[in-house]
C-alpha cells in the first residue's frame, strides 16, 4: 500500500524556506496566497523544487483544492520510491534584523510511521 503523507503548511506574513520529504512519503504544503501567481512551469512564483540527485527526486505539483481552507497546496509525492527525497524552497525577503518575526504552520500526516523524524521545516 502506498504510504501517504499530506503536509499542509500555512505561513502568515512571510514564507517558510523549505519543506523536506524522506523516503516513502508525500507532502503537501500550503502557503498563503501563492496560488494567485503561477509561473509558466506551473510552480508558484518565487518557489523552486530541489532534490540531491535527479533519480531521488519525488514528484512535485500544486494541488488546487488540498489546502487547509480549500485553497491550493504544494505537494510532494514519492510514489513508493523508498529513496525519494526532495523539498520546496523559497526565499524570505521581508525579514529585518533586530525585529521579531512569527512563523506558523499547519500540516496533516497520513500513513507515516515516524512522523516526527520524517517531516521537517527549515528556516
Amino acid at each position: 500500500m502506498k504510504k501517504l503523507l499530506s503536509c499542509l503548511v500555512s505561513v502568515g506574513l512571510v514564507y517558510l524556506v523549505g519543506e523536506r520529504v524522506y523516503a516513502g512519503e508525500s507532502v503537501v504544503a500550503l502557503m498563503n496566497h501563492f496560488e494567485k501567481v503561477v509561473q509558466s512551469d506551473g510552480l508558484p512564483a518565487g518557489w523552486r523544487t530541489a532534490a540531491p540527485r535527479p533519480e531521488a527526486a519525488p514528484v512535485f505539483s500544486v494541488d488546487a483544492k488540498s489546502g487547509r481552507e480549500g485553497g491550493a497546496a504544494l505537494r510532494i509525492e514519492t510514489r513508493s520510491n523508498p529513496s525519494a527525497f526532495g523539498y520546496w524552497q523559497t526565499k524570505i525577503t521581508n525579514v529585518v534584523g533586530g525585529r521579531t518575526c512569527r512563523f506558523s504552520a499547519w500540516y496533516r500526516a497520513v500513513g507515516v510511521p515516524f512522523e516526527r523524524r520524517c517531516v521537517s521545516a527549515r528556516l
